[in-house]
């Protein structure tokens, strides 16, 4: 499409040279034109760096945060906090740099007089019924408390890739709302790219793994067609804002009513005030930034 520059955040640099190569290999491009960063959303301290290289960049024009996981056992990548790795990953380590770049990403769109996207990897499967059988078991306590109790968990664990996805949105849900694009010049979107061929489940075994495996037989997509819905999340435009993305198409009618009712919501704003306690802990003053402008 003739992009100037691509940026590819990878945890695996290998990987990303490979990935590089191929693109470069299909499409003609310069070899100038991609660049491979390290990253790993399961280690913040590697989020932050990487957010820092991209400040120091001449323009960014969109973000696109693929990375996910979808695991078949138990794993908790730091055992200071105790997370289990899907929510480390998908929802905190996301959040965390949608955070971080959100403030700069203002900047920059008031210098070019545009609205910059970011649009976030979600899933139709936060929206499904498996996503809600872990939403029904949560306590009144702490979220990040309780999902991070394996014994409780366990039994439920083969659906906790769509509930990762689920608290994803509903963090995003509450940004969007005070983070209007009118002020903030930053749209927000959550794209559902469907089920492809990639290697979101190159960790998943058991139940897990034969769910994907299945649904991929099913209804799968290349990992080119998919790419399609994270384009369009880019070019979208600010009425996209907060909202379900699907099919490239704007789709926040498959929002679920118990998704929206008054539990729902109260719901959202505790794992905002408890992702952002997190987040101000970690890094004083980012939350503040996002929200203050």
């Amino acid at each position: 499409m003739g992009a100037g520059q691509v940026i590819m955040g990878v945890r695996n640099t290998s990987s990303g040279e490979k990935a590089k190569a191929t693109i470069e290999s299909q499409t003609g491009c310069s070899k100038s034109v991609i660049q491979v960063w390290h990253m790993d959303l399961s280690k913040l301290e590697t989020v932050k760096s990487f957010v820092e290289k991209i400040k120091g960049l001449d323009r960014v024009d969109g973000i696109v945060e693929n990375a996910a996981v979808a695991m078949g056992e138990w794993i908790v990548p730091n055992k200071n906090d105790g997370l289990e790795m899907s929510v480390a990953v998908n929802v905190v380590g996301t959040i965390y740099m949608a955070v971080l770049l959100i403030p700069f990403l203002r900047a920059m769109g008031k210098q070019h007089g545009v609205d910059v996207p970011i649009t976030i990897i979600g899933s139709i499967v936060a929206l499904s019924p498996e996503a809600k059988s872990c939403y029904d078991k949560l306590g009144s306590g702490s979220i990040l408390g309780d999902v991070a109790d394996e014994a409780k968990w366990e039994p439920l664990f083969h659906n906790f890739y769509p509930f990762s996805k689920f608290l994803l949105y509903m963090f995003l849900r509450e940004l969007t709302n005070r983070t209007p694009v009118t002020k903030s010049g930053v749209i927000v979107n959550f794209v559902s790219p469907g089920i492809c061929s990639t290697e979101l489940d190159r960790n998943a075994h058991g139940p897990v793994g034969r769910q994907v495996k299945m649904a991929r037989m099913i209804m799968g997509r290349t990992a080119e067609m998919g790419s399609r819905t994270l384009l369009h999340g880019l070019a979208a435009g600010s009425e996209s804002h907060g909202k379900v993305l699907s099919e490239c198409e704007i789709k926040d009618y498959f929002v679920p009513d118990w998704m929206k009712d008054e539990k729902a919501l109260a719901m959202g704003s505790r794992i905002w005030e408890e992702v952002s306690a997190k987040l101000e802990q970690l890094d004083p003053g980012c939350m503040e930034a996002v929200v203050n402008f």
